[in-house]
């Protein structure tokens, strides 16, 4: 289920992956790269099955970070030991997992992601690391006090921003080549120039990050009113 692996409401059932696409999609590591992820930066089988299912599908491949991380069957056990919730419907439901705590316990979940795109051949280390570097520089400008408001973006950024940015990326493409020009996006690797017009948003993040993060320092506004229900 990528209910249990990769986004906490994703009830879709997908088929693992066999061995030698596994074993083949760590060559692709290594080629690209000069050797095999560390261990703390591997993807199990599972979380490499709903990572492909999401790139082969064309949705966007967002982790929620709450269950995705490294070391995935030791968060599936904490999953289980958390038990259901009986909701108003009269149903059993898993209950809800919150995101990493720190940008330090982001970033582990992040480089796991960064493993499998770079293994499926989907984004490149430079611009997995731009975005990286993004949330890094709004953690370190705006401080601990703030996290909460930057996680909130990154969020929002991977799972809804990327659609956007990607539906402008192919109607340019599809312009410039009625036009007769080139374009850098690709069709075949859409979310390679997703990945690096996410990190260079600058109108996006001065909305999500900068505004509200002000705000907040100043103390002309408190979290409450700066984070939503997601």
């Amino acid at each position: 289920k990528m209910s249990q692996v990769i986004n906490q409401v994703d009830d879709e059932d997908v088929d693992h992956l066999d061995a030698n696409a596994i074993n083949a999609a760590y060559i692709a590591y290594r080629d690209q790269l000069g050797g095999f992820p560390p261990d703390d930066e591997e993807l199990s089988a599972e979380q490499l099955t709903t990572l492909s299912s999401l790139y082969k599908s064309g949705r966007a491949p967002y982790t929620d970070m709450a269950i995705w991380g490294p070391f995935q069957h030791r968060i599936q056990k904490k999953i289980k030991l958390k038990g259901l919730r009986f909701t108003s419907s009269g149903e059993f439901a898993p209950i809800e997992l919150y995101g990493p705590a720190d940008f330090e316990s982001w970033r582990e979940c992040y480089m796991v992601f960064r493993t499998g795109s770079i293994m499926l051949e989907q984004i490149t280390p430079s611009k997995l690391d731009a975005y990286e570097k993004t949330i890094r520089q709004f953690h370190d400008r705006y401080g601990k006090a703030c996290w909460a408001i930057i996680y909130q973006a990154d969020v929002r950024a991977r799972l809804e921003q990327v659609e956007r940015i990607r539906r402008r990326g192919q109607e340019a493409y599809e312009s410039a080549r009625c036009l007769g020009l080139s374009h850098p996006f690709d069709t075949n690797r859409p979310w390679e120039c997703v990945w690096k017009e996410l990190a260079e948003d600058y109108i996006f993040w001065n909305k999500e990050v900068v505004e509200p993060s002000m705000l907040y320092l100043a103390k002309t506004a408190n979290l409450t009113q700066l984070l939503a229900d997601d």
